[in-house]
């Protein structure tokens, strides 16, 4: 059995046990905070955590477990810059180390930048289309020095869409209860990122896989922005509102 098979069956096993883990919570919630639960299914809520869990499975599940194989796809196992032999899985690790370099100073610069007048939206927005392009440009055959820009961005789009769904799923939480969103959103997250790895090596074992992969998951972040782009109005109302769940819920 491939080693692709055997990490799909892994992610696997983990997403049954944060279904598990979810249901749990849920029905142990329901039982204590019923009129809780119902800011859960409004449809503001459900776009955080719907946005939450595929931004996870994209990032977090996809490209962190297929990056290796595109730069293998394109570039074989071992090959040559500036006379250097690098290793796929060398330069996947040092892509991802990088990401994990930069994250605590640029996602806290993200974070004040959404914090100014125009809020957390347009950021979000423009982190959607910079992602969606990064994925496409991962499918193309180019010269190594420029192919490894594209998923040199896509990280750096991840590092904006991660901290800023985090936020505005915190700004989601500031208005209603904390405790019950916020909880909620990591389990979606948890839901999203062992998904992704499940999802990307069944489908990178097809013919074209890495094509119908990558295509798939940046048609997912165009869907994403269209969706908030439609809903942005409304979100902005939802977020003014001072205490929605003394409104709403009846508390």
């Amino acid at each position: 059995m491939s080693g692709r098979r055997l990490y799909a069956i892994y992610s696997l096993a983990c997403l049954l046990g944060f279904i598990s883990k979810g249901n749990i919570h849920t029905k142990s919630t329901l039982n204590s905070k019923q009129k809780y639960q119902r800011l859960i299914f409004r449809k503001e809520i459900l776009q955080v955590l719907i946005s939450g869990a595929l931004i996870a499975m994209l990032i977090q599940g996809t490209l962190t477990s297929t990056i290796s194989f595109a730069i293998e796809f394109h570039f074989s196992k071992h090959f040559y810059v500036f006379s250097l032999l690098i290793g796929a899985t060398s330069l996947a690790g040092f892509l991802q180390a990088m990401r994990w370099s930069w994250e605590p100073f640029l996602a806290r610069m993200f974070g004040s930048w959404s914090d100014g007048p125009k809020g957390r939206l347009p950021p979000f927005l423009i982190s959607l289309c910079i992602a969606s392009l990064g994925f496409i440009g991962i499918t193309w055959k180019l010269p190594i020095m420029i192919w490894v820009t594209f998923p040199f961005i896509t990280l750096l789009a991840a590092t904006a869409l991660t901290t800023l769904i985090d936020s505005i799923a915190a700004d989601m939480a500031a208005k209603t209860d904390t405790q019950t969103v916020m909880t909620y959103h990591s389990v979606s997250l948890d839901l999203g990122a062992a998904l992704g790895p499940f999802i990307s090596y069944i489908l990178i074992e097809l013919n074209h896989g890495l094509y119908i992969t990558y295509f798939g998951g940046a048609f997912i972040f165009i869907c994403l922005f269209v969706w908030w782009i439609f809903e942005d109005r409304r979100i902005k109302n939802y977020l003014d509102k001072s205490k929605i769940i003394d409104d709403e819920v009846g508390i």
